[in-house]
């Protein structure tokens, strides 16, 4: 019997795109020219189009760029708003019917790289990447579903306190309704505080370990035969702590299979099967460790200082990217299986062309025409 594909139309997801940017972001309208529901689409159009604000109004011809500058100045909403009405942002771009099995949650951070000036607030510093070491930081929780990945977690990273961003994290996680199987963490949350602060709820946990300190720190753990051991110490100033590890080895590529490499994973709540297979595991997070590629790809494209102007746009270019995993997966839902599905590409396009049909482009100074018409000359005295 041959097999029916579902193609799904991706006017189905165009239309909340607005919609929930308009329901939960404070978006007030500016003067006549610029309502909120225009504010609305031009995020929308920033993540679809990933450019700047100019670029924006350069392409739409309607209001200019120093009215959208100034009506989004003039409603611009605090941190501390936004940091409640991105995370519920992501949740509403979730698929009505989520997955039954339990997901694998992957909490990465990710470092967007700042040229200016280094006192400006809100920028973090680190290890020299791409030739700066000022960082606009954001730390996000996605849920790795099979062949799906849905971001149901979003905050600021402030400090390099990171049980501070884990528990800012956990409760976006638990409202979105998802049952998570274990937590595969980011290398940077390796820290005393961080380890105590998830013992203490006893979730599972994956967490690698950096090879730091002397022969007496993590180090060693790294010239030990692979196998389950534990490792203790004491943080300056705080109580000792104690984790399992597990050293792994995996091969670095097949034109060398004799070359290997160690990696210490610090683990909790798995088996010692787990525990032993903690390579082959962690390996299904590599899709987030691609931060720069996969938070690029609908982020509107911006050189401001402003801390809320850049996790506004970070937060609406991964709600586009939800509604578009979310429409994929209804349509294998409802095809009983893979299905005919738009590519991200695609699925901007389209949103790209809906929405811009909600503008009208301004009217512009007649520059010639023929003799007699309204945009010619005319023999008429000037008034």
């Amino acid at each position: 019997m041959r097999r029916t594909h579902c193609t799904p139309r991706p006017a189905a997801a165009h239309a909340p795109a607005a919609a929930l940017l308009a329901r939960r972001l404070p978006l007030r309208g500016y003067k006549r020219s610029v309502p909120a529901a225009a504010l609305a689409r031009a995020l929308a159009l920033l993540g679809a189009w990933a450019c700047s604000l100019h670029a924006l109004a350069r392409r739409l011809g309607g209001p200019s760029h120093e009215t959208l500058r100034r009506a989004f100045h003039a409603g611009r909403p605090t941190l501390a708003r936004l940091d409640a009405c991105l995370p519920a942002l992501l949740r509403d771009a979730l698929p009505a019917r989520p997955p039954r099995r339990p997901v694998e949650l992957a909490i990465d951070l990710h470092r967007r790289p700042f040229y200016g000036d280094r006192a400006t607030p809100g920028l973090l510093g680190g290890k020299a990447e791409r030739g700066t070491r000022s960082f606009w930081t954001y730390a996000t929780a996605v849920a790795l579903a099979p062949g799906r990945r849905w971001t149901v977690g979003l905050a600021r990273v402030r400090s390099n306190r990171m049980p501070a961003v884990l528990r800012a994290l956990w409760p976006q996680v638990e409202a979105s309704g998802l049952r998570v199987r274990r937590r595969l963490l980011d290398g940077g949350f390796y820290c005393a505080g961080v380890v105590r602060w998830l013992q203490r709820r006893g979730v599972p946990l994956l967490l690698p370990v950096p090879r730091k300190g002397t022969a007496g720190g993590t180090r060693a753990l790294y010239g030990r035969p692979p196998g389950l051991t534990e490792y203790s110490w004491r943080p300056r100033g705080g109580r000792r702590v104690t984790v399992r590890v597990a050293v792994v080895r995996r091969l670095l590529g097949r034109r060398r299979p004799r070359r290997r490499k160690v990696l210490v994973f610090a683990y909790g709540g798995l088996t010692d099967g787990q525990a032993r297979r903690a390579g082959a595991v962690y390996r299904r997070r590599l899709g987030v460790e691609s931060s720069y590629r996969q938070l690029g790809q609908c982020l509107g494209a911006t050189c401001s200082k402003r801390a809320w102007w850049r996790f506004l746009l970070v937060g609406v270019g991964l709600l586009l990217r939800n509604l578009w995993v979310s429409l994929r997966y209804e349509a294998d839902a409802a095809a009983g299986g893979p299905a005919a599905r738009p590519t991200l590409a695609e699925f901007l396009a389209g949103l790209a062309g809906r929405l811009r049909r909600g503008y009208r482009p301004r009217r512009r100074a007649p520059t010639g025409g023929p003799p007699g018409s309204s945009g010619g000359a005319s023999d008429a005295p000037p008034r």
